[in-house]
């Protein structure tokens, strides 16, 4: 379990060193910040007169505590590397599309107090990494990242940030990641798709998912979960599909509730893992879990690790390879009155 902890953060370290790397051989546009402008398309508003184009690396600045900075892309616009500064904004308006690629290092950093609104479409490819969120990121319409090295979205510090739209991460090694308190709402669709981890969560962070999120092609990993995760809306797995030791949901020392729908399929190797050898993970079903088609184990509760079925939860176990349940010694699987488990082989 170390390695896995410590992975995101030696990706981050080499993305900061790429970061330097392209952004000293980039041009660099920066926003004058001059008040009562807001537009992105217009030349004067920018150093140099110029309109960033696909080579250029932006940085938007200029806000303070008593006055916000907001920039606003009204056309179709594009860049190589964006970062906004604290108390800026940048706001993709409907009908409008931003598309940042091809940077060596981070495509989009959103700085503490900076944020980014989405209300048309945002696309991100090409890169050693996609977003790195200390500030905060709404997407309410279409976001498409794909073809990362390192990670989609890094959400990390005291960023708060939620998708009200539909967010697609493909072909990514890291497709989500959250850590250092940060807080995260999925309120629309979420595809993470073709990487080796979906969904990272992790010291201190909180994720809610009130819509819909699919799963689908991660080789390690569909969520590996730290601390918080609360499902309210369909959740979807299928195809975990490295070897024997891919997981679908693996509760390692974090608290994992489900209140709805989830589903899994097609895992080569176990479906849910709840704890680990040295931690407490704390797994509560008050809703339906599937499992059909796991190659080796359908449910793993490790020792001091609990695992509850509600008078309102069932789980559902199909054609598991090996064995459906693995309580180890010190473990805890209980089903409360009016709960439900049926086991299908």
């Amino acid at each position: 379990m170390s390695n896995s902890c410590c992975l995101p953060r030696v990706l981050f370290c080499l993305t900061l060193l790429l970061i330097t790397f392209s952004q000293t051989h980039a041009s660099t546009i920066t926003w004058k910040g001059i008040p009562n402008t807001t537009d992105w398309h217009t030349p004067e508003n920018w150093i140099g007169d110029i309109v960033p184009s696909a080579a250029d690396s932006v940085i938007i600045t200029g806000g303070n505590i008593n006055s916000l900075n907001i920039v606003l892309i009204s056309a179709d616009a594009v860049a190589l590397h964006i970062t906004i500064d604290g108390y800026s904004e940048l706001g993709i308006l409907l009908s409008t599309s931003l598309n940042v690629s091809n940077a060596p290092g981070l495509s989009i950093k959103i700085e503490e107090n900076g944020s980014l609104l989405n209300f048309g479409s945002l696309t991100v490819s090409n890169s050693f990494s996609g977003f790195n969120i200390l500030g905060k990121f709404e997407n309410h319409e279409d976001c498409t990242i794909h073809s990362m090295v390192s990670n989609g979205i890094y959400l990390h510090g005291t960023s708060s940030s939620k998708n009200k739209g539909e967010l697609f991460i493909m072909d990514t090694d890291l497709a989500f990641l959250s850590e250092e308190a940060a807080q995260y709402t999925n309120e629309g669709f979420m595809s993470l798709e073709d990487g080796t981890t979906g969904i990272t969560n992790s010291s201190n962070t909180n994720f809610e998912n009130k819509g819909r999120i699919d799963i689908t092609n991660m080789e390690r990993h569909g969520i590996l979960n730290f601390e918080t995760f609360v499902n309210n809306g369909p959740l979807k797995l299928d195809s975990i599909a490295s070897g024997f030791l891919s997981v679908a949901v693996f509760n390692s020392s974090g608290y994992f509730e489900n209140n709805s729908n989830i589903v899994m399929s097609n895992i080569l190797g176990t479906a849910i893992i709840n704890g680990s050898t040295s931690d407490l993970g704390v797994f509560l079903n008050s809703g339906i879990i599937l499992v059909q088609d796991a190659k080796v184990l359908g449910l793993v509760a490790e020792p001091m690790s609990k695992f509850t079925i509600t008078k309102n939860g069932s789980l559902v176990l199909k054609s598991i390879g090996f064995t459906p349940f693995d309580i180890l010694e010190g473990g805890v699987f209980e089903v409360e009155d009016g709960g439900f488990v049926n086991i299908i082989n």
